[in-house]
């Protein structure tokens, strides 16, 4: 099929539709027999795939009831509903309005009810939010539907024997009257019981083994997206006190580790339920058919997998080197490397043992369901009973399904209390406090920013309430800002200025909302950028750090570029803008990430601009050109820019001292006129034109450098089929010429292994020889 035959069937099966931007669109309308039955929906995408390599505008665009924001706000909706009940229930509960029930007439007997009670009332009486039944809400239908069809799927298998059996004995029936001339039954009644079967083995096969696995990896994959983007959400929303507790270590492990294991165990949480349904209808059909003889092949099943999981496995040792420079720099590249390789020899040497004992094991595992039908068959006739050909059938079909529940168990129940252990770190990520969000948004306020009477402070250390261990504080000392009044014009620029822990960072952490805010309001005229003291680099391109995440807009991209003065650290990067840097703004310098944080605050293009002392990692020459674009408020150290500015405010102990223009400020004599007098000088020495650094900056831009048509070099990659070199080499190097055909041959002996013990439990002259059940054949003749 062709690519247009692709795209065309995309457009005209009712499954799905065309978005031209990301490729073929999920429709809701889907006929089941269709697609979710058969996965017909794969079929245009396979034969695609046959025809050439798919490129990722090929792939279906999910459903937005897919996508993890979704399902991020349902977890995180479905848990704050959980936390007010459990709020509510608390307070029910210390107002007595709520009582032990039950528990209170055992109390009452033993003579200790006042005590217990006031005991479960204050700690073991309390709920909190459930984050377990919050993941639940979110992906309920998808989760708890797969369990259902797994169910389906085992009953259908579990019952596929009883067919089986009915086969045979229409089958035994109809020979035993061909023989003997007596009345054979309908052979419609055979047919009946054939497509039965065929249904049934349908049924578990599609119900089970297909939709139940497909459904537990879509929740695992839903659920896994939702989880990571709802502790992002919920970490940039913490609360000063609680970014201290939980770090970006404790973050960062809880998105990798602790929702692995989340993950890890949606796949086979059902089976800890449905597992031992499975083995207890197996072995329930054949006590039926066989009596107590057959809890001896059901005990030897129990026992070797309790045995398997009860055992040990060896830790491998992991390869740790540390102090690389030092090995670099005494030339000890080779003495380590040969001693990672005789280590990694004996690795592997221990990793090939553990192999060939989990293959024994395996096998082993595989031949148990045959093992245990020979034992009980075994005590079977020992007792004193009579074999048929329908007992016999039935029942070595009904112990294979014991086999795989029983190995499968103990691994679900280790995947949910490794789980349970996870839910319960990331619980403590969700209950953490979080910063209120008390700015307000007024597109129609008439200035920029406007606070009024308003007092900040950062989050303390916990109470006595909420660490009785925790000594007094003394409020006094911890630093706050008091009675704060700004009004900010639209298009103005704003300093704020003052000494080192006069409060400027924090003043500008509480207009944007970082800081508590304890009274009075604050209100911004629109959107806000915010520039750090610290520029804040992700590992991505240059440009993805500029737009961050916003659409590529070329001419306000590079008008952004001119007014941050970037073109000239661009044009000594191998790539330009599409650099690459790593972690931290590697390998660029401290001036060069300022600039970049400078020039994404300008591409953000919002109405508030706010710069915490930007030109501190800046060139002096840098630092002038740009203050006069779109700054609004600036808290700077460079006093040597306050004449240019509009207004300033100076700060004092976390106070507004004063404020004004330059020339007013400077004549009242006040706080402003002694940090000039004090700091004023050092700046004056090394001052520069303003006008004139804006020329420099100009003739740069007017170079008219071609800094467009770099681009980054395009990772390598092969397509296509695999060249039979490639499979060549592989084998080569894991002694292909040796271990290929041992595989084929032992392949072909399991093959012959199982279609010859079906042949033994036919075959008159095998069963003769061993005495067994000689008229399998003739069930109405049947003798032990």
């Amino acid at each position: 099929m062709s690519y247009s035959e692709y795209k065309s069937e995309a457009t005209t099966d009712p499954m799905a539709e065309v978005d031209r931007r990301d490729g073929p669109r999920f429709s809701k309308r889907v006929p089941i027999f269709r697609s979710q039955l058969w996965f017909i929906w794969l079929t245009p995408l396979l034969s695609l795939c046959f025809a050439r390599p798919l490129e990722a505008s090929d792939l279906y665009k999910l459903p937005d009831d897919h996508s993890s924001t979704r399902v991020a706000n349902a977890i995180l909706t479905s848990f704050e509903r959980r936390r007010k009940e459990a709020a509510i229930y608390n307070k029910r509960l210390a107002n007595s309005q709520v009582g032990p029930g039950v528990k209170s007439l055992w109390w009452s007997i033993r003579g200790v009810r006042a005590e217990q009670e006031n005991v479960w009332r204050e700690n073991r009486g309390k709920r909190k939010g459930s984050l377990v039944l919050a993941l639940n809400d979110s992906v309920m239908w998808h989760f708890w539907s797969a369990g259902i069809l797994e169910i389906i799927g085992d009953t259908a298998q579990v019952t596929s024997p009883l067919v089986v059996k009915e086969i045979v004995s229409f089958a035994a029936e109809s020979y035993a009257g061909h023989i003997t001339g007596i009345p054979t039954p309908p052979i419609g009644t055979g047919v009946v019981l054939s497509v039965a079967l065929f249904v049934l083995q349908l049924i578990a096969s599609s119900w089970s083994n297909q939709h139940f696995i497909y459904r537990s990896t879509a929740c695992d994959v839903l659920l896994r997206g939702g989880l990571i983007t709802a502790i992002y959400s919920r970490a940039l929303s913490l609360s000063s006190r609680a970014r201290v507790q939980k770090t970006k270590g404790r973050l960062v492990n809880n998105t990798s580790t602790d929702v692995s294991r989340i993950d890890f165990c949606l796949g086979y949480f059902h089976v800890s339920w449905t597992a031992p349904i499975q083995p207890t209808f197996c072995l329930v059909l054949l006590l039926i058919n066989l009596g107590p003889s057959a809890l001896a092949g059901f005990a030897l099943l129990v026992s070797i997998k309790s045995m398997a999981w009860t055992d040990k496995r060896s830790k491998l040792l992991q390869e740790i080197l540390s102090g690389i420079r030092v090995i670099k720099f005494f030339s000890w590249e080779i003495p380590f490397s040969k001693r990672i390789s005789e280590f990694r020899k004996l690795q592997t040497l221990h990793i090939r043992t553990l192999l060939f004992f989990r293959a024994g094991l395996s096998g082993f595992a595989f031949s148990l369901p045959t093992l245990a039908a020979v034992i009980t068959f075994i005590t079977y006739s020992m007792t004193g009973h009579s074999l048929s050909a329908a007992n016999v059938f039935s029942s070595l079909t009904l112990f294979q399904p014991i086999r795989l529940p029983l190995l499968s168990l103990p691994m679900s129940l280790g995947s949910i209390v490794d789980a349970s252990a996870a839910c319960k770190r990331l619980y403590e990520v969700f209950e953490a406090e979080t910063s209120d969000e008390t700015v307000i948004i007024n597109k129609d306020l008439g200035v920029a920013v406007r606070i009024v009477d308003a007092d900040f402070t950062w989050d303390g250390p916990p109470t006595r309430y909420e660490d009785p261990n925790m000594q007094p504080v003394d409020m006094a000392n911890i630093f706050a800002l008091r009675g704060v009044d700004m009004e900010i014009p639209r298009g103005k620029l704003v300093a704020i200025v003052g000494a080192v822990g006069a409060g400027k960072t924090s003043l500008l952490q509480g207009i944007i909302g970082e800081m508590k805010r304890i009274t009075g309001t604050v209100e911004l005229g629109g959107t806000v950028a915010y520039c750090a003291q610290t520029a804040w680099i992700q590992n991505a391109t240059i440009r993805e750090n500029i737009c961050f995440g916003r659409p590529f807009e070329e001419d306000r991209y590079w008008k952004a570029v001119r007014d941050s003065c970037l073109e000239s650290d661009l044009q000594m990067l191998p790539s330009c803008d599409l650099t690459e840097v790593g972690e931290k703004g590697i390998p660029l310098s401290g001036g060069q990430k300022q600039r970049i944080n400078i020039c994404r605050a300008i591409y953000f293009n919002s109405d508030v601009v706010i710069l915490d002392d930007p030109f501190s990692a800046l060139d002096a020459h840098v630092g002038r050109a740009w203050y006069g674009r779109k700054t609004r408020i600036l808290v700077t150290h460079a006093l040597h820019f306050l004449p240019e500015v509009d207004y300033i405010y100076t700060l004092v102990d976390g106070k507004i001292a004063e404020h004004g223009t330059f020339e007013a400020l400077m004549v009242s004599g006040g706080a402003f006129c002694k940090l000039m007098e004090t700091f004023g000088s050092r700046e004056n020495n090394n001052k520069i034109s303003v006008e004139k650094i804006d020329i420099a900056c100009d003739e740069k831009k007017g170079r008219n450098v071609n800094i467009k048509g770099k681009a980054t070099m395009q990772e390598e990659r092969n397509t296509g089929a695999i060249p039979l070199k490639m499979y060549w080499e592989y084998l080569s190097a894991g002694n292909g010429m040796m271990v290929v055909p041992i595989v084929f041959l032992t392949l072909v002996l399991l093959q012959v292994s199982n279609v010859m013990s079906s042949y033994w439990w036919v075959s008159l002259r095998l069963i003769v020889t061993i005495g067994l059940c000689h008229v399998l054949q003739r069930p109405h003749q049947s003798k032990v």
